[in-house]
């Protein structure tokens, strides 16, 4: 199955690829409401920094 790249953020599986990626790029999650640096985003196992009904609209990344 595949999943969109918010989904996977926002469900922070920890077999997933992409919160370990952000994590390590040093990214910015930016919600509908807010912009969160990836290592205040994800909180624990399966737990993000989301709140009900915040939504992830981009990822942004930093130039090398």
């Amino acid at each position: 199955m595949r999943q969109p790249l918010g989904g996977s953020i926002a469900n922070n599986d920890p077999a997933a690829d992409y919160p370990a990626a952000l994590l390590g790029l040093g990214a910015t999650v930016i919600t509908n409401r807010r912009e969160i640096s990836a290592d205040k985003f994800f909180s624990g196992l399966y737990e993000t920094a989301l709140k009900p009904a915040e939504i992830i609209t981009a990822v942004s990344f930093p130039l090398p």
